[in-house]
């Protein structure tokens, strides 16, 4: 098992089971590396291991919060942590292993890797053209088993460069973006479609503000997990938008910040340790559900370990401002004025604007939130009071929406 949960080069779990005189032992095993979630459930002699949180529910006699892991929701939002908002629900993440026999369920944490430190540059080397090509050795493994691919294109840096690299890699190739709207919006749009007409990428565009996260809740689908997309109503309305197009790969840029950062490896006492970049993996595990659900293999080459340790390896001058993605786009043929945007394009102001329209009193005033207690109610409706005023700070609006979130997904589950 330790040789499996040491592979990178592709996803996957085994299951084993073993017996002997004093009875069976199961034992699961995840590759180092992935990006999808996969939940384990016990109750009493029974072991469900699963992508699908409701399974992993099911399998409860009585659900009940497991309130420690509901109050860091609440002011972390989604994190490498183990114990999920249900008690006797985990998180089984890549590269670790599981055992459940007759004293329970226990866990081994991920193999260590070593954290590969900046290095200088070989004279005459190419470092942009050796990323593409390393980006394109990820894709180039689908290239058989991929009928029809999809790419995300919000016009960001990362998704950018996977868009270009994907359309040279597989064989056909779409794209959906999200637009937002105001000159930001103007801005992208003008941004994603310099993109498209280099590439000749399939489109579809798709309104974020027709279905902003918090009316998007009302989804029956937006309360299956905590582990989650925010912005999952507009991304799943745009992809059926494209009807049955029988999608089967979804390529999508997470990653990419964490690549340009330092010391990505650490974790809070409240998450479980690994020395891949800790909250990509956490982004991508939370967001591929709503394609898996919907018969499409998500992957994120950024978050692959082996193009980790490539940035790691590069001196921090081709990390910083994203200068690595910057040249590369440049080389691949976008326009400095496409690299080099005027204004940020941040679906967070999505969020700020929808905050108008919510009343958080009325949101979070009843549900298990306040009935379990598990924030301090009346404290946030007297800044969301001022904030009306002054305005929603991005802090804020996480908490929010992280309590709001966590009431949906308990209103499904609790008796």
């Amino acid at each position: 098992m330790d040789a499996y949960r040491s592979f990178v080069d592709y996803e996957g779990i085994a299951i084993c089971v073993r017996r002997d005189p004093g009875g069976a032992e199961v034992i699961a095993a995840r590759t180092y590396t992935g990006t999808s979630p996969i939940y384990v459930a016990i109750q009493e002699d029974r072991l469900v291991i699963t992508w699908r949180y409701e399974q992993a529910v099911a399998a409860l006699i009585d659900p009940r919060p497991n309130l420690t892991a509901c109050k860091i929701f609440i002011d972390h939002g989604a994190t490498r942590i183990r114990d999920q908002v249900i008690e006797s629900t985990f998180n089984f993440w890549p590269g670790e292993e599981v055992h459940f026999n007759s004293s329970g369920l226990t866990f081994k944490s991920a193999p260590e890797r070593d954290i590969l430190g900046s290095t200088p540059v070989l004279h005459n080397a190419n470092i942009s053209k050796a990323f593409t090509d390393l980006l394109s050795q990820q894709l180039s493994r689908f290239r058989t088993k991929s009928k029809k691919s999809l790419v995300e294109v919000s016009g960001g840096l990362d998704s950018s460069l996977l868009a270009i690299v994907a359309a040279t890699s597989l064989p056909e190739v779409y794209s959906y973006g999200l637009l937002q709207v105001g000159i930001a919006g103007d801005q992208q749009a003008l941004r994603r479609r310099e993109l498209i007409e280099l590439v000749g990428l399939k489109d579809s565009e798709a309104n974020a503000n027709a279905f902003p996260p918090f009316a998007g809740l009302r989804m029956d689908e937006s309360s299956i997990s905590a582990f989650d997309d925010n912005h999952r109503p507009a991304c799943v309305k745009a992809i059926d938008a494209l009807g049955n197009a029988q999608f089967d790969l979804l390529i999508a840029g997470i990653g990419g910040d964490e690549l340009m950062m330092e010391n990505t490896y650490t974790s809070q006492e409240w998450e479980v340790p690994g020395t891949v970049c800790t909250s990509s993996v956490v982004a991508g595990c939370a967001r591929a559900d709503m394609f898996m659900r919907r018969g499409i293999w998500a992957i994120n080459p950024l978050c692959s370990p082996t193009v980790i340790d490539f940035c790691r390896a590069l001196p921090r001058e081709f990390r910083h401002d994203r200068f690595l993605m910057r040249t590369s786009l440049i080389k691949l043929g976008l326009s400095d004025a496409f690299v080099f945007p005027r204004l940020p394009e941040h679906y967070g102001a999505l969020m700020r604007h929808e905050m108008a329209f919510v009343d958080v009193e009325e949101l979070l005033g009843d549900g298990p939130v306040s009935d379990f207690e598990m924030m301090n109610l009346s404290s946030l409706f007297d800044e969301c009071r001022s904030a009306y005023h002054l305005g929603f700070s991005y802090p804020l609006i996480g908490r929010i929406w992280n309590a709001a979130k966590l009431n949906a997904v308990l209103r499904r589950y609790l008796a």
